[in-house]
Parts: structure tokens; C-alpha cells; sequence
């Protein structure tokens, strides 16, 4: 089947483990992924840091665990919609 048959949003990497973007879906993913860690690392992690009076130690228990939860999530996502498996490749196609 071609790609868009199966609706794919991503593509094995040509170099490496993983997959990269496919087309505007694997791309929107992307930058959803960013847009959701930078909405918790600013108030957990960075202003607090900011300012002097807060320490954002105590908060960085809850950021990894955020981390986790939200990078599991997405990584499954790339995977389901990957057109083709992960493996390591050194360039060659297939």
C-alpha cells in the first residue's frame, strides 16, 4: 500500500534508530510534543529557577514524571505510525 493509504505520519530513519516526520501530520506531532513539555517545564522548572526566592528542585520530581508520561505517550505515537519497523539502519533502504 502506498503511504497515505495507511496514513502514516512518520518514516524509518535512513541513518540510525527511529523514525522522522513524514508529512504535516508527523510534523504537527512534533511540534505538539514541544508545545505540551515546554507547558510544564516553564512553570516547574524555569521560573522558579528565575526567581531567587523558589528553588525549583522540589519541582523536578514531578517534571521527570511528566517527562515520562508525555515522552512514553509520544514515542508510541511515532512508532504506531511509522511506515515500517524501528531498527538501526546505516543508509541503506529497503
Amino acid at each position: 500500500m502506498r503511504h497515505a493509504e495507511k496514513h502514516y505520519w512518520f518514516r524509518p530513519k535512513t541513518y540510525g534508530y527511529g523514525a522522522e516526520p513524514l508529512n504535516w501530520k508527523g510534523w504537527m506531532a512534533v511540534v505538539a510534543y514541544v508545545a505540551v513539555v515546554m507547558s510544564f517545564t516553564v512553570p516547574l522548572m524555569i521560573l522558579p529557577a528565575l526567581n531567587e526566592a523558589e528553588r525549583a528542585g522540589g519541582n523536578l520530581a514531578i517534571w521527570l514524571a511528566l517527562m515520562v508520561v508525555v515522552t512514553s505517550a509520544f514515542v508510541w505515537l511515532c512508532w504506531v505510525k511509522t511506515d515500517g519497523k524501528w531498527r538501526w539502519r546505516w543508509g541503506q533502504s529497503e
